[in-house]
This record gives C-alpha cells, structure tokens and sequence, in this order.
C-alpha cells in the first residue's frame, strides 16, 4: 500500500479549479465580459464567479497594476485637498532642487494639462502677463477649449520681453483654444 503525503501534491480538484480561475479571470478581464454572462458560459452562480475572481487576485493569478501617465503625485494632492478644504489640487515633481527651469517648465505643463482637462469647458477665460502664463499658454494643447473668449485681467508691466505681454499671452491661450483675446 502506498501513502502520499500533503506536502506539494495538488489533488485533482486543486488543479481543476486553478484551470477553472484562470478561465474565469481570463474570461472577465480579457474579454470584457459581465460575471453573469461568465456564470451562464462555465455554468456557475454570479456569485462563485465573484469569488474566483477576487480569488485569482488573491493568489496572484491576476494582478492589477497601476501605471500613472503623468508625473503627478496624488497622494500630496489628496493631502493638500483635506488639509486646506480644496476641490481639486495638482502636485508635479520639480526635479532637482538646483533645477529652476525644469521645475518651472513642470508646473507650466501640469497647469495647460489641467486647463485642457477641465469640463465643462468655460467659455471665458482671464490671463494675466508674465513668464509662468506664456509657459502655460505653449502647454496648451491645440482646441483645449474651442471657440474660448480670452480677457485680461490685469496690466503689464515688463514691456520688455514680448513673448510675457500681457496681450501676447492673452492671444497664445485663445489662438490654442482657437478662440478669440481681447
């Protein structure tokens, strides 16, 4: 008579229900389909369905990974929305604390991202003059909010360089928007 022992031999129905998980899991995520069509298809309930997948996730069948397509930092965001009462907050790393311009340039992106991102879009938008705005206004992608009306909201006082007058930066944020300055 032969004895096995427990340790690393799986039992026919271990490996059936691994087979079964993976087609679950692959059924669900893979091609999209609802827990109910995936219980009719394989013949179980919406609920045995429901725990082979989170099942699958605990055993590292499937795993779930989150890949951030933009530099920001949600977890100081969220902090600086609870600690100052704030809707909405953007935090973008700046670099190197020597690096000035790309800290600089780091902001000017995250703020034209964030104005392309804001829905609904509003048909006027005030700019004032200076380095950080015309940055902004060259981070705008084009029709990030078409037909806008762009005003000034204050003078200028550099007159010097026309890339920051006020009605140069004005012009960049309604041309991107293809819209109007005045």
């Amino acid at each position: 008579m032969t004895t096995s022992t427990a340790t690393s031999v799986r039992l026919p129905s271990d490996e059936l229900r691994m087979q079964l998980m993976v087609q679950v899991a692959k059924l669900y995520y893979d091609m999209e389909k609802t827990q109910s069509e995936i219980a009719e298809e394989v013949g179980l309930t919406r609920w045995q369905v429901s725990r082979l997948i989170r099942e699958a996730r605990e055993v590292g069948v499937v795993r779930i990974e989150i890949i951030p397509r933009s530099p920001r930092r949600p977890d100081l965001e969220i902090g600086l929305q609870k600690a100052y009462g704030l809707r909405e907050a953007v935090v973008v790393p700046t670099g190197k604390a020597d690096d000035a311009g790309m800290a600089f340039e780091s902001v000017a992106q995250a703020a034209g991202q964030y104005l392309a991102g804001i829905n609904p879009k509003v048909p006027l938008v005030g700019v004032s003059w200076g380095r950080t705005m015309a940055a902004v206004a060259r981070w705008l992608p084009g029709g990030w909010n078409e037909g806008v009306h762009v005003v000034l909201v204050n003078g200028a006082t550099n007159v010097r360089s026309t890339s920051q007058q006020t009605n140069v930066v004005a012009e960049r944020f309604a041309q991107a928007g293809n819209g109007t300055a005045t």
